[in-house]
């Protein structure tokens, strides 16, 4: 997979190492015994390294003229240049708390007095990477560029979830200000927070303040940091058995011992996806490929002033409710992180095992259902908002042999995570996941445009309406109307079927019968044509003067009883367009 390996890496060892691939140390040592969910306090110093140039990749090699070519050697350059960053993160004694997309989150936990000399070490070491990692060519032509931010002090670690699937999320003001480092940063450079410019050793880092901030961007480092890298990894996971570890395993969890509690416990913070794979002894490389998904983005704000005890039972309770709705309706929630002062979900629809032809009013479905929820019943949240997108994305492992993660990434998981915040408080999503949905065009409001970082032209955007207190009897109109000029071609049998069924109508009606019924019916996949035959149906039978009543049904009408009978009637009765019960009534009383 165009990884960096060495000594003591995953081949040789056990399925647990292969599983603990997937998560990191905070999780791999946790207490077992503890009751979820938990909050737990520490010190600790985070990196967030935000490469740029992988959405340009994926596109380029998404247009490989090789069948396949373009997934294999995309996943080679995104783990080769991945992988080397992560390497430097682990020699340093790091923690790779999550992948998230194109970006890296670290982390070292350490005592409050050994954090000004940690910061000095994760320092060095992103002056590291900047030097052997700053700008990287590929051999498409895009270029890879890391930016980092630094910020250090006290966080805790969350614990949620059911006893199938559980997360972990660590939060504290240190999450927010690593964010905010980076967001200052640009490419080739490191920006510490300006608490970690606090509690750094000041005399030994170089900088250079920056314009009406208090974060400032590092230059150079003057001596060699004095925090003892070998004396802290030896330190880690002191109480789990390991096989062999030597200095030249960069982590210790790539050497654990079979313990069927721990791999129990671990096997619930992995998708089923990945899973499979591992439990098959298959080769995690036949995940990645370039495949049209669907992306669901999930952002809670909090009130303010919450406790981490009182955060955790929130995101707790909302990592519940969103998970039983996203299995409900056949998706999966890949990763929790905290982002910009709230709770982010990403969850995918369209999964190797999960695809259906349907997915994309799945995922708006599962949407709507998770922004009601968290509205109605998790009090402690300011504002709950929603982006979804499809189309076609990176999906595979990325990272080093002995720490990656399932990942997506592309055009569409930038815009769903865009969406998400720029129009806080609905669901929202773009064109082709309104297109693809299949959905009653009544469901979705067009939302105004707003320019948003890094997305051209997003085309036509919506906001997701599916509540059936709003949905009327007799509002489904056709969502397809014949263009004239553009003539239906290629449904002759299909065209001759009806227009004789027709015939034998007119000639009933004009020899007097009144008894002459038929049905007929079309079936076909998606993207067949079927609503262009039934609007080309509709235009013959009214040219030959006779009454047509059209009306498109989805598949959530399913859930209204007697809802095609209603809208038939409503229609007849000319009722369709009543806004209340009282305007039915004067319309019906006046037939």
């Amino acid at each position: 997979m165009g990884w960096i390996k060495g000594e003591g890496e995953i081949e040789d060892s056990y399925k647990i190492s292969k599983i603990a691939a997937h998560v990191p140390d905070l999780v791999v040592y946790s207490t077992l015994t503890n009751d979820i969910p938990y909050a737990e306090n520490f010190h600790g110093v985070l990196l967030f390294a935000d490469v740029s140039g992988f959405t340009n990749l994926t596109e380029k090699f998404s247009l490989s003229s090789k069948k396949g070519y373009g997934a294999d050697e995309l996943t080679r350059t995104l783990n080769s240049y991945i992988g080397e960053i992560v390497s430097h993160i682990l020699d340093a004694g790091g923690d790779i708390l999550n992948y998230a997309g194109d970006a890296i989150l670290a982390l070292w936990t350490v005592e409050r007095v050994q954090l000004s000399e940690v910061i000095s070490l994760v320092v060095k070491c992103s002056l590291n990477i900047q030097d052997q990692c700053g700008v990287r060519e590929t051999e498409v032509g895009c270029q890879l560029k890391v930016k980092i931010g630094i910020s250090a002090g006290k966080l805790s670690k969350v614990i949620v979830g059911d006893e199938i699937s559980q997360y972990f999320v660590v939060i504290g003001r240190a999450v927010d200000e690593v964010r905010l480092a980076e967001g200052l940063a640009v490419a080739s450079t490191i920006i510490l927070s300006p608490n970690a410019w606090e509690l750094c050793e000041r005399d030994n880092i170089a900088i250079d303040p920056i314009e009406n901030e208090r974060a400032v961007k590092v230059r150079y480092i003057k001596r060699e940091p004095s925090f003892s890298v070998e004396k802290y990894q030896d330190s880690i996971g002191t109480s789990v058995e390991h096989d062999k570890v030597t200095r030249e395993c960069v982590r210790r969890a790539s050497r654990l011992m079979p313990n069927a509690e721990l791999e129990k416990t671990l096997r619930k913070y992995i998708m089923k996806t990945v899973l499979q794979k591992i439990d098959d002894d298959q080769p995690l490389e036949y995940l990645s490929e370039m495949r049209p998904a669907t992306i669901v983005f999930v952002n809670m704000q909090f009130k303010g002033g919450e406790s981490d005890q009182e955060q955790c039972m929130t995101i707790h309770q909302a990592a519940i409710g969103i998970g039983q709705q996203i299995v409900k309706h056949h998706g999966r929630v890949n990763k929790v992180f905290m982002f910009d002062k709230g709770c982010t979900f990403l969850c995918l629809f369209g999964l190797p095992g999960d695809k259906r032809e349907d997915e994309s009013a799945h995922a708006l479905q599962a949407a709507y259902g998770v922004h009601d929820l968290c509205q109605k019943e998790i009090r402690s949240l300011k504002t709950v908002s929603v982006g979804v997108t499809t189309g076609p994305v990176f999906c595979g492992v990325v990272g080093h042999p002995v720490r990656h993660e399932y990942t997506v990434i592309g055009r569409k998981v930038n815009l769903a995570a865009r969406l998400m915040m720029h129009y806080p408080g609905v669901v929202s999503c773009d064109s082709e996941t309104c297109y693809y949905s299949k959905l009653p065009a009544f469901y979705f409001n067009e939302l105004p445009k707003k320019a948003m970082k890094g997305v051209k032209n997003p085309g036509v955007l919506y906001q997701f309406m599916a509540n059936k207190q709003q949905i009327t009897v007799g509002k489904a109109p056709m969502s397809v109307e014949r263009e004239e000029g553009y003539p239906l071609l290629g449904r002759e049998k299909e065209i001759e079927v009806y227009s004789s069924m027709l015939k034998g109508f007119l000639e009933a009606r004009a020899a007097g019968h009144k008894n002459y019924n038929n049905v007929l019916i079309y079936e076909g996949p998606i993207g067949y044509g079927k609503s262009r035959l039934l609007a080309e149906v509709v235009y013959r039978t009214a040219k030959e003067g006779v009454r047509v009543i059209s009306f498109e049904l989805a598949k959530t009408d399913i859930k209204q009883s007697n809802y095609a009978l209603q809208t038939l009637l409503a229609i007849v009765m000319s009722v369709q367009n009543c806004k209340s019960y009282a305007e039915r009534e004067r319309v019906l009383l006046s037939i």
